[in-house]
């Protein structure tokens, strides 16, 4: 169920993970359907940034695209909640454009390997293995 970014405490709990300055690197990490994550710098670190692909709202009614946002902005939400060693820490959201941008981004901590790595890493993973991360992701 997507929140109502219209309420008090849905605008409370956004703008309690906002991150206000935030520079681009420019570099890609990697893509898919729903959108792209890309390297940035939060506070002298560098930290991965997930945004939704423009395409997703373009077209569609203003109540759709209200809807696309503030499901992405209930993935932030339950993403900030999570705490465990296997899982990237969730650091914020941040708007290219402002807090009134309209497409946020979300900003987590990056890490040193990727699935990717790993599996070319380990070659011989077997492939019911292999097929269940796929699956999992």
């Amino acid at each position: 169920m997507a929140m109502d970014t219209g309420g008090a405490e849905a605008k409370e709990m956004t703008s309690a993970m906002l991150l206000n300055s935030l520079t681009t690197t420019g570099a890609e990490i990697g893509r898919g359907a729903y959108g792209r994550v890309f390297k940035v710098k939060y506070c002298e670190m560098t930290c991965a940034a997930k945004e939704i692909h423009a395409i997703l709202i373009e077209g569609v009614s203003r109540r759709e695209m209200e809807h696309t946002v503030d499901s992405f902005l209930q993935e932030c939400h339950q993403f900030s909640k999570l705490r465990h060693p296997n899982i990237v820490q969730f650091l914020g959201i941040y708007y290219p454009q402002g807090h009134g941008g309209v497409l946020p981004v979300i900003v987590m901590e990056m890490m040193a390997n990727s699935l990717t790595s790993f599996v070319d890493k380990y070659q011989k993973i077997p492939v019911h293995i292999k097929f269940s991360i796929v699956h999992d992701v």
